[in-house]
């Protein structure tokens, strides 16, 4: 008789091992058997036990499937028959009465150790440890109820073998190149055990017999946990996605038709809200002195109010003011500017291959624009200083639609000299 459902299993299994009084390893007259079959199902050999003794065996079918075997037994105890085909699984078995219960990996006790249900166990802390274990029992309660972990099952639990340790290995690699892993963390929770993957993605691990929680830790791949009740050397692989650091969204603002419009080279662009903040003489703020700074360009000498580019005079540049000439850009010998540096919006340069449209000179271009007025607000700009003075004022004409600028600039150096 077979029996599938696994939840009803998991009861039947539960009330035998705490109510039933007859529980025990073997029945005192054990029955023997004589069978042969040849690669069969296991399956089909444990129908074939049950038509030839009392007994009747209970598991989850699944655990069987694709397991075929070969073997001849006369007059054999029924308990070396079941020893012998189940070797090379992960079943163990136990006598209840007529009864046979199979599980998977583990062992069924009569019996909880000495502290089972306690908080306060003795850890396992030392692979030396040559103390003999006693029977293997996990709580799965230990993780956090709003963390699901996947529990691995590695070997079979056998009541021979007491040893305290067990060798997990496996190998890591990308699920989708299928790829190996290196220097990946396999770490132990709570249990100062861990190590890296080569650079093959293989990796190697002395566990304490039982319930480990096994940690993957990498960047630029999936963080995975698996809760491992380890009975015996066994392996262990990871697949692993690859895992990406999400950031912020940066907006980059720019004019992509600008250099397809024009192409234009040997040409300079001072900030003229930079020019706010260079040290001043006698507090005048000086575009042209400014430019002298810029490569290629020079003044003409001290007392002089004109300027040098690239070796040209100083009647081979240019100065427009929003596309008028401006003539004289400074007055007394170039001390005092000629340009409101709180009405300029911007100054291009030109140094070589000059546009057409700014006319023909062999030197330079200074092509100077004033910036537009504010049509939300009133504001206006101010600066006073020992010789001279500027001011600014946006006025919004109509709202959103049209400004007035009025700037002006005043020097009273006459009544200092």
């Amino acid at each position: 008789m077979i029996f599938r459902p696994q939840s009803m299993m998991k009861n039947i299994i539960c009330l035998l091992l705490l109510f039933s009084a007859g529980f025990a390893a073997a029945q005192s007259e054990e029955e023997r058997i004589s069978l042969e079959f040849s690669n069969a199902e296991l399956t089909e050999v444990l129908l074939e036990i049950e038509t030839k003794t009392s007994y009747r065996f209970y598991f989850l079918e699944g655990w069987l499937r694709d397991h075929k075997i070969s073997g001849k037994y006369n007059q054999t105890p029924i308990s070396e028959v079941l020893e012998d085909i189940f070797k090379e699984t992960l079943i163990n078995f136990v006598f209840l009465d007529d009864k046979i219960i199979l599980t998977q990996n583990n062992v069924i006790y009569d019996h909880l150790p000495q502290g089972f249900f306690s908080e306060d166990k003795e850890p396992i802390t030392t692979p030396e440890d040559s103390l003999k274990r006693g029977p293997i029992f996990y709580s799965a309660n230990k993780t956090p109820a709003k963390t699901t972990i996947s529990t691995v099952y590695i070997g079979r639990e056998n009541i021979h073998n007491r040893s305290r340790f067990f060798t997990l290995r496996g190998r890591v690699i990308n699920v989708e190149t299928g790829e190996p892993v290196p220097d990946l963390a396999v770490l132990v929770r709570d249990r100062e055990i861990g190590t890296v993957t080569n650079e093959q993605g293989y990796y190697e691990l002395r566990l304490p017999a039982g319930q480990n929680i096994l940690e993957t830790r990498s960047m630029g791949n999936e963080d995975v946990i698996r809760r491992v009740i380890i009975y015996n050397d066994g392996q262990l692989d990871f697949a692993l996605k690859e895992d990406y650091e999400y950031l912020d969204e940066i907006f980059l603002e720019s004019d992509p038709d600008e250099n397809v419009k024009t192409a234009v080279a040997g040409v300079e662009r001072i900030d003229v809200k930079e020019i706010k903040n260079i040290p001043l003489v006698l507090g005048e703020r000086d575009i042209m002195k400014v430019a002298a700074t810029l490569p290629g360009i020079s003044t003409s000498g001290e007392g002089a109010a004109g300027f040098n580019v690239r070796g040209g005079k100083t009647d081979q540049n240019l100065i427009l003011l929003d596309d008028g000439v401006l003539y004289n850009p400074s007055h007394f010998f170039g001390l005092f500017s000629a340009i409101n540096p709180f009405t300029t919006g911007s100054i291009d340069i030109y140094k070589g291959n000059i546009p057409a449209e700014h006319g023909g000179r062999l030197s330079s271009v200074f092509d100077i624009r004033s910036k537009d007025a504010s049509t939300q607000s009133f504001s206006g700009e101010v600066s006073l200083g020992p010789v001279t003075s500027n001011i600014a004022l946006e006025i919004p004409v109509i709202q959103e639609k049209a400004g007035l600028m009025v700037g002006g600039r005043s020097t009273y150096s006459d009544w200092i000299l």
